[in-house]
């Protein structure tokens, strides 16, 4: 009887690690096309996850150190809704990264199913890709009008998601071999993306996914991140020459003080800026900015007013000087944790992801200038490089110890 339980529970477990990983993949590939399947897929991996260690009556959880700067930070942003407006909603965001990040470093055991999950990024956005050019491209010649700006299904941030996909793509594409095929995919979804960003029309991010180039022909002493720049260059001068928005944007950059975008983002700074001196420790709550647009008189203008458009004021404001420390302490370890892997890590893979991970930071840290873009699909992205990345360094740790 005993014996044929364990065979039972044997084969249960089997089931099990498939639901996690494949629920896993899938969540990946939906991150950038569809919401609903995305949260479905995540919850799945996470209830399989806890089932696994119930049954196996396993409850030790894998939590690197930057896994305790997260836990903090979640912490941080959960006492941030005492007395706020919106309740738990902005909680549920920042649990649900945190959440995805132990998964990973969890679940993950291998270099293939680190190889795996980089397929499913690029399969995810290729197919974003396609379908936000197609809808973009074929709605401009069906009203005979100029390209709009593209959007991809359910994405919110899409030029700095876009930009951190590419970094993702450029660092692990040069360490890893590849076959033909593999490799005319990943050029394929390369071209594709930086179509798809230039159509964006979001200039920081073309400058950052410049800058990322240039770090990595620098870090990797390899042309394949000088091709990138060249073919995004190359789109923007033949945009340039086709397209008066590009034109526009573009010529926008030489006279700042006057552009619409950065005046209504003085007079958001400004709000964001009476919320912390009002609340300065715990904020207005957690995604509580936009209901709290009304009492600081925010301006009425071209932007979002959904966030505060620079990351520290909008952490700052949401979460108070508490939040905004414990966000600044792990965004603090994780560049010490990166600078420091950069003269320890042996493993191409580890190399791969190290590269990944500067070009994601770069992006974060740019980009949350000008957007407090740190959320939803690029969080999932960021936490899913990082925790790649911690997996990597533990293999190429592990295999060395064998040797020795």
């Amino acid at each position: 009887m005993d014996e044929s339980q364990s065979v039972q529970t044997t084969k249960v477990l089997g089931y099990l690690d498939k639901a996690i990983w494949w629920s896993l993949l899938a969540m990946i590939v939906a991150i950038p096309l569809a919401e609903t399947p995305k949260t479905i897929c995540f919850v799945s991996a996470l209830v399989c996850w806890l089932v696994k260690m119930a049954i196996t009556r396993d409850i030790k959880i894998k939590i690197p150190r930057l896994g305790w700067f997260l836990l903090a930070w979640l912490g941080a942003t959960l006492l941030s809704t005492f007395n706020s407006e919106c309740g738990l909603k902005g909680v549920s965001d920042v649990l649900m990264y945190v959440s995805f990040f132990l998964l990973i470093v969890n679940v993950v055991d291998s270099e293939r199913r680190i190889i795996q999950l980089f397929w499913a990024v690029v399969i995810g956005i290729g197919i974003g890709d396609v379908a936000g050019l197609w809808k973009t491209i074929s709605e401009a010649v069906r009203m005979h009008t100029e390209i709009d700006r593209l959007y991809i299904l359910s994405l919110g941030a899409v030029a700095p998601y876009l930009v951190m996909v590419l970094s993702f793509m450029m660092g692990v594409a040069y360490h890893v071999r590849w076959d033909k095929r593999e490799w005319f995919l990943i050029g394929l979804v390369a071209l594709l993306s930086i179509a798809a960003l230039i159509f964006t029309y979001t200039r920081s991010m073309w400058i950052v996914l410049l800058l990322v180039s240039i770090i990595f022909v620098v870090l990797q002493r390899s042309w394949w991140p000088a091709i990138a720049a060249a073919v995004l260059i190359a789109g923007l001068g033949l945009g340039l020459a086709t397209s008066s928005v590009i034109r526009d944007r573009a010529h926008e950059l030489t006279k700042l003080q006057h552009d619409a975008s950065f005046e209504s983002r003085f007079g958001t700074w400004t709000g964001a800026l009476a919320m912390v001196q009002d609340r300065p420790l715990l904020g207005v709550g957690a995604k509580c900015f936009m209901a709290s647009r009304t009492k600081y008189q925010l301006p009425d203008g071209p932007l979002d007013l959904r966030q505060a458009h620079n990351q520290v004021l909008n952490v700052g404001a949401e979460t108070g000087m508490i939040g905004l420390a414990a966000f600044l302490a792990w965004i603090g370890y994780y560049t010490v944790f990166l600078f420091k892997l950069a003269w320890s890590t042996r493993s191409n893979l580890a190399k791969a992801l190290w590269l990944a991970a500067i070009g994601s930071l770069v992006t974060i840290l740019l980009h949350g200038m000008v957007d407090a873009s740190f959320g939803a699909e690029l969080a999932l992205l960021f936490m899913l490089i990082a925790g790649c990345l911690i997996v990597a360094q533990d293999l190429g740790s592990s295999r060395e110890e064998r040797a020795l």
